[in-house]
């Protein structure tokens, strides 16, 4: 009732009982991060549950491709092994007395893979958003600071200037918003009776 970020006191109870039952070397590795907390115990899948795995490996792998253009998607690296981590974590949880007993089921991924799903979708969200504002900014000031520097500059100049680090379409949509906001003046010269006019753009303020 008081929103996400409230944790009601039966959560906060279950944390606390389950931190004090831990064993002195236990208790080292949850305080100090620095020591291994005994013997390992190797939790492992059903056969469904290694399917879904396996899934989650190659939908990582497909975003980690998909990444090369949608920078956002690289937030995808770890995916398979969150998935894991949370599922391994939900079925230790049925088993605190005797670990050796979890095994984590094909519940225990589906629950993990929508909560993981979830969480790096909201990063991508905001890191996509986030990204595409500050290059956009990047690339207005970048093309301002040319004209400025040039004082004023021709059309086949300036794209030169850029050297194809921007899209001919969005410069031509950064030039038009540049001028209509008064930074630069986007001028027409005749080249002569036959040749086409040419476009130059002088630096006004900014």
């Amino acid at each position: 009732p008081d929103g996400i970020m409230s944790v009601s006191d039966t959560l906060l109870a279950k944390c606390k009982a389950l931190y004090n039952c831990l064993d002195p070397m236990q208790m080292g590795l949850a305080t100090r991060g620095d020591v291994f907390p005994g013997k390992p115990v190797l939790v492992p899948f059903t056969p469904d549950a290694e399917a879904m795995n396996a899934d989650a490996k190659a939908h990582q792998d497909d975003m980690r491709r998909a990444a090369d253009d949608d920078m956002p998607l690289a937030l995808y690296g770890r995916y398979a092994e969150q998935i894991k981590r949370v599922a391994m974590i939900v079925a230790c949880g049925r088993h605190p007395g005797r670990l050796e007993d979890a095994l984590i089921t094909a519940d225990d991924m589906a629950f993990a893979r929508t909560l993981v799903t979830w969480s790096v979708e909201q990063f991508v969200l905001m890191a996509r958003r986030d990204m595409v504002e500050s290059q956009a900014q990047a690339q207005y000031k970048m093309v301002l600071d040319i004209v400025r520097r040039a004082r004023t500059i021709d059309r086949s100049g300036l794209y030169r200037k850029v050297d194809g680090r921007i899209k001919r379409r969005d410069l031509d949509d950064i030039l038009t918003s540049l001028g209509h906001a008064g930074s630069i003046e986007i001028q027409s010269i005749e080249n002569g009776k036959r040749g086409r006019p040419k476009t130059r753009y002088r630096h006004i303020a900014g």
